[in-house]
């Protein structure tokens, strides 16, 4: 007879060890999101500008804008209420003695953050009826929750039509007019420059400068001003979802799990492990669990030798561990050992 793949493991835990686990990263740094949702279906219709972190940049004009949360318009009917179906609404409904900007500061802990290196900007949009054109700009925040200097302009013509304003006012991109469609801008703070997705695809063909090239001003992400322009005669009515900003440290990371990597291997163990702390810079920081702590703690320090056991440890590699952003960038590596009996 031939017997294939046989392995025997004890009741104590013996057993092979597995081979060296892929790395699990997650390397966005999601620096803020924003659902538009309300709790209950009689508050659809409030205003955003009772949250923390939205603002207007002049008192209510007459007439005025209205930004409020609102039931998706795909969703009016035959949906149960759920706080995922909702979205924001930007309605003028005619001239305007001037702009009222909705302005959304990244915070995070009731700070404003400061977002560097490469920056993305996403959300999606759908206009219902359009007069005017819809505008959208992004800005540092060196005025402190103020009105900042300028990175990125555009405007979306009621054609779908999105022209940069900033630096030349060249079509870079355009999207379906009365459907959902996904923006989303990708701002590199050091090479002061960028680029625009429209619903995947990228709308200019070389990276577009920042205004004013990026000169005189820190080129930081930390607020988004969106309005309808206030020319408006008629009704204009935009719905705006699933807005977040993040930046990638996947690269990063994996240079970060390297380091550990190359300083620690798996496999059987008499004694203590010494756990690797190598440098990774004021960024980041390390915290190590066990799977098994009766055999293992997480400190490596062995707790009983009586059998053969397996353990796990896993280093938790966190990217600004201390700020609380809506998710951390951080990576996962985990070192699987079998602690060998004491010597008879």
């Amino acid at each position: 007879f031939r017997v294939d793949n046989l392995i025997v493991k004890s009741e104590t835990g013996d057993g092979e060890i597995p081979d060296e686990p892929d790395t699990d990263v997650a390397g966005r740094e999601i620096i803020a999101r924003q659902d538009f949702s309300v709790p209950s279906p009689d508050s659809l219709g409030q205003s955003i500008f009772g949250w923390n972190d939205w603002s207007l940049r002049n008192k209510p004009v007459s007439p005025a804008m209205y930004w409020t949360i609102e039931a998706d318009p795909d969703n009016k009917e035959g949906v149960p209420f759920t706080e995922s179906n909702q979205v924001m609404r930007a309605r003028r409904v005619k001239v305007g003695s001037a702009n009222e900007w909705a302005i959304f500061f990244a915070k995070a802990g009731g700070e404003s953050v400061e977002a560097r290196g490469e920056v993305h900007l996403k959300f999606r949009i759908k206009q219902e009826s359009a007069e005017n054109n819809f505008i959208l700009r992004v800005r540092n925040n060196q005025a402190g929750d103020g009105w900042g200097n300028t990175l990125v302009s555009f405007i979306i013509r009621p054609s779908g039509q999105v022209i940069e304003t900033a630096s030349g006012w060249q079509p870079i991109g355009k999207f379906s007019p009365k459907a959902w469609n996904t923006l989303e801008l990708v701002i590199n703070t050091e090479t002061k420059a960028y680029d625009l997705y429209v619903n995947g695809t990228k709308g200019n063909e070389t990276s577009l400068p920042l205004a004013g090239n990026g000169d005189g001003y820190d080129p930081h992400v930390s607020v988004l001003d969106l309005d309808i322009e206030k020319a408006s005669k008629g009704e204009n009515v935009w719905y705006i979802d699933d807005l977040e900003i993040w930046t990638d440290h996947t690269e990063e990371l994996k240079e970060k799990a390297e380091l550990l990597r190359s300083a620690l291997l798996s496999g059987e163990i008499n004694g203590d492990i010494a756990l690797p702390q190598p440098e990774m810079g004021a960024e980041y920081s390390i915290k190590w669990e066990s799977s098994n702590p009766a055999a293992v703690a997480a400190d490596g320090k062995v707790t009983k030798r009586g059998w053969r056991q397996q353990a796990s440890l896993t280093a938790t590699i966190t990217r600004n561990a201390d700020i609380p952003y809506v998710q951390n960038a951080s990576a996962k590596c985990r070192f699987d050992f079998v602690v060998l009996p004491n010597e008879s």
